[in-house]
């Protein structure tokens, strides 16, 4: 597998205009609105609908819904998803069905949402038939409770079905432990209650450990779940390790290094690793377009979690073959890599406040969106089509009363 990494400048298309918002201060902060540089998580359902989750300023984790037949996002200040999430806890979200499945007596779709609670332990909510359940954590129905303590400050959490067909509800979940290592959790559905159970998964590669781990990705294609590692040693270059699973363990991770912050075109170097780097190419900037004032972040391009991987599989049914996009915030600009050799051509021309993004195909395998915050109220929809290589940007608002 060839992997090409890539940062370009270019031009996006703006199809509806949000109002101008002002910067965000410590006086101006609305309670409900969202919350600076907030991890987000997306599903897509088979009908095309949509559910974002996010983090607001209460420190409440909510959702977005995208409604496909009516082409509209709403959300609502009393649709909670869990009240016990520490602030800036990252966020991974699993849809497990479209129909209901595995529960017996659901209906409607199952979504399974990872997060860190308020003590630093993983926690948990799962959407049953048409409600967030109250339960949090990872033991079956009327047991005691099972803990998973993760790293104090860490921003990183990784879901991913088992297989492609996602009826049965297993998955596995990657967080980083308490000592810094990543590590993966099996995950079960508790089909006679309302909740899922954990156990330990097959362990990662001891050459995945080492360094600090900035971002976790994972993904599925075919039979084989895929896991991302970013992690630093405290220079500019930035270890990226890909993992498969096979025969019930994982395999000796292929090294990709990148680059961060960003580095001027003739410091732009190719680095002989296991995988072809390729270096981006610029497009021609063409008109601006208007977009909602975004909120000065505290962008800090030497500090460690300041990096976050939105990854996406787009699976081809017809030919048993798949295509692996994975974008990050590097500095102020979108950067990706693929396994197709196209790097970025082009940029959303939506701004890029904070490092915060989390992606999907949408049930097409004909666009990639990414999602992304601008400021307290709106958040952006980039739709990168995969045929045409171009971004069209959208902006939806979120509401604070």
């Amino acid at each position: 597998m060839a992997i090409a990494v890539g940062v370009g400048v270019g031009v996006g298309v703006t199809k509806h205009r949000s109002p101008s918002s002002s910067a965000a201060s410590s006086a101006s902060i609305q309670p409900h609105g969202v919350f600076n540089d907030s991890s987000l998580a997306i599903v897509s359902l088979g009908n095309g609908d949509k559910r974002l989750m996010y983090q607001e300023n209460t420190g409440n984790i909510r959702e977005a819904i995208y409604v496909a037949s009516t082409r509209q996002w709403t959300s609502d200040i009393n649709n909670i998803v869990a009240t016990n999430a520490k602030k800036n806890t990252p966020l991974a979200a699993l849809l497990v069905n479209s129909t209901g499945t595995p529960f017996a007596a659901n209906t409607g779709p199952v979504i399974f949402l990872f997060y860190i609670a308020q003590n630093n332990v993983l926690a948990s909510r799962q959407f049953i038939s048409g409600a967030w359940t109250t339960r949090d954590n990872f033991s079956p129905t009327g047991s005691a409770n099972t803990t998973y303590n993760t790293e104090v400050d860490t921003r990183a959490l990784a879901v991913t079905s088992i297989e492609n067909s996602t009826i049965s509800g297993e998955a596995y979940v990657f967080y980083v432990a308490q000592n810094g290592s990543a590590v993966a959790l099996n995950i079960l559905p508790d089909v006679s209650g309302d909740g899922i159970v954990a156990s330990p998964g097959p362990k990662l590669p001891k050459s995945l450990q080492g360094g600090h781990v900035l971002a976790l990705a994972a993904g599925i294609t075919g039979s084989r779940p895929q896991v991302g590692v970013l992690t630093s040693n405290g220079t500019i270059y930035y270890n990226l390790y890909f993992s498969f699973l096979g025969n019930s363990s994982w395999t000796e991770p292929e090294l990709q290094t990148i680059l961060v912050p960003p580095l001027p075109p003739s410091q732009q170097i190719v680095v002989s690793t296991s995988f072809v780097l390729a270096n981006a190419y610029p497009a021609t900037q063409t008109q601006p377009v208007p977009t909602p004032t975004s909120t000065s972040a505290a962008y800090n391009e030497t500090l460690i979690g300041d990096v976050d991987i939105a990854q996406v599989f787009v699976n081809n049914p017809n030919s048993n073959s798949y295509t692996l996009f994975g974008f990050w915030v590097n500095g102020t600009d979108l950067a990706a890599y693929t396994t197709k050799n196209i790097g970025l051509s082009t940029q959303p021309q939506s701004p890029f406040p904070f490092s915060r993004l989390s992606g999907t195909t949408g049930g097409t395998t004909s666009n990639i969106y990414l999602y992304h915050q601008i400021n307290g109220t709106f958040i952006a929809e980039d739709t990168y089509n995969l045929d045409g290589g171009f971004f069209t940007t959208t902006y939806f608002k979120v509401s604070t009363s």
